[in-house]
């Protein structure tokens, strides 16, 4: 809390003197000793307080039983307001607003500045401005029609399942400058308004053991191409063409719009680094290709299919730049054409490491090739081109959980294409060298790349 607590000490309602408390730090407690009451009744004593950030007295002690029967103490705190219960300010002027458990802050016009919702706090907002918007573990913030706020922290605890910090940002709330911690749920709708949001870290993932971290890449497009122009594609400000789409109506160039998808899959890509997390990319599928149904059904029920992009040099400055800035991590493509399988295989080999064995993998068959032929061509890329050794296996990215049987289909192939092999002569006839084979890439090499 900024600024300075008076603790006020009264005996029989009579003021005897006040105390300055520096400023306590949200979550803490400070204890106060040896305050001197001066010569009273008996004699001098001394008072301790333990006092949380929010004014309330969590203990009270003294050095000796003089005269306490009378006691009062309570907590003024110049210019702050503590709402603790269910408050409307409709065209006002706030400022340091402190919102506690079970206290819910109605605002309508006006402006509220420096205000602070903590556990189990609630604010609704609507056509009023906000400067300076802090919100603790639990808290909630509802802000609805007009409102441009200007400075929000979501701040939440890193490891505390359920530590959410919960926004809901409806159409026509504008926000500047918003910081988004740990543990926060963010919920706004296509017509919200956000100008420089920046996400602090992804420390609550890390907080449930996340290891792995996916992202889809619909035709290749996020990469920085060479069939358009090059220069001006890679040297758009990203920030600038951010505040022309969400600001005006000007139609964006395709090379700007190519420039800032490749600068946030680089970032990410930075990110995930950063957190030890195994990146993956799924590239190339084209998504609700039927309008009709799209317009009956929505996004992503069906009617997807197989891309078509050619996608090799950008794929290649891509793993570069973040080869030569030192952020290249662990990474498993995965491509949905199979005319793609060689291409990234041998694409990977040219920014292999030290840093771990296979630390770039092509991926297994996904999507539409999924089957008998796709695993089959999949795995003969791998055997051919890298090092299938060292292969991570299969994956399912379902949630269905008979989905789980493509595992079992996937050893069965791998199997029977070592054991033809075998029977061809092309790999040695030894059930204890080619079955080690079979296990590191059905589970040994998955449990150490993932470090499970």
């Amino acid at each position: 809390a900024s600024g300075d607590f008076q603790v006020a000490i009264y005996i029989d309602g009579e003021l005897l003197r006040t105390v300055e408390v520096a400023s306590i730090a949200a979550g803490s407690v400070r204890t106060i000793e040896n305050i001197e009451l001066g010569q009273m009744l008996i004699g001098a004593y001394a008072l301790e307080l333990q006092i949380d950030p929010y004014g309330k007295i969590l203990e009270a002690s003294y050095t000796n039983n003089v005269c306490t029967e009378n006691f009062s103490v309570t907590i003024e705190r110049e210019g702050l307001d503590i709402i603790d219960s269910n408050t409307v300010l409709n065209d006002q002027t706030t400022s340091n607003m402190y919102v506690l458990s079970g206290g819910i802050m109605y605002v309508s016009g006006g402006s509220s500045v420096d205000t602070q919702i903590f556990s189990g706090g609630i604010m609704y907002a609507s056509n009023c401005t906000l400067e300076h918007t802090v919100l603790s573990n639990y808290a909630q913030a509802h802000f609805n029609g007009d409102v441009y706020a200007h400075f929000t922290e979501l701040s939440g605890t890193v490891g505390t399942p359920g530590s959410n910090t919960v926004l809901n940002v409806s159409s026509g709330a504008t926000l500047v400058n918003t910081i988004i911690d740990n543990g926060y749920v963010l919920n706004y709708d296509g017509g919200a308004v956000f100008s420089n949001t920046v996400q602090l870290n992804d420390s609550y993932f890390v907080a449930y053991n996340c290891k792995v971290i996916g992202a889809k890449v619909f035709g290749g497009t996020f990469f920085v191409d060479h069939d358009i122009d090059r220069d001006n594609a890679e040297y758009y400000e990203v920030e600038d063409t951010f505040k022309k789409a969400i600001n005006s109506s000007e139609h964006l160039a395709p090379e700007e719009v190519v420039a800032f998808k490749s600068a946030i899959l680089l970032e990410c890509a930075s990110m995930d680094y950063e957190k030890g997390w195994v990146r993956q990319l799924h590239i190339g599928p084209i998504r609700n290709n039927n309008s009709k149904m799209f317009e009956k059904l929505g996004a992503d029920t069906g009617f997807d299919s197989i891309g078509e992009s050619n996608y090799a040099k950008p794929l290649a400055r891509h793993l570069d730049k973040l080869a030569e800035t030192g952020a290249l991590g662990k990474t498993i493509i995965y491509n949905i054409h199979p005319k793609d399988n060689e291409m990234i295989a041998t694409m990977l080999g040219n920014y292999q490491d030290s840093l771990c064995a296979g630390k770039l993998q092509l991926g297994s068959a996904w999507w539409f090739l999924d089957n008998y032929d796709g695993m089959r061509r999949q795995l003969e890329a791998v055997s051919n081109l890298s090092l299938l050794g060292r292969f991570v296996g299969m994956l399912t990215d379902s949630r269905s959980f008979l989905s789980y049987a493509r595992h079992e289909y996937f050893r069965r192939i791998l199997c029977n294409m070592l054991g033809t092999e075998m029977e061809k002569g092309f790999l040695p006839r030894d059930m204890a060298l080619v079955g080690k084979l079979v296990a590191d890439v059905s589970y040994n090499n998955a449990k150490s790349y993932f470090e499970l």
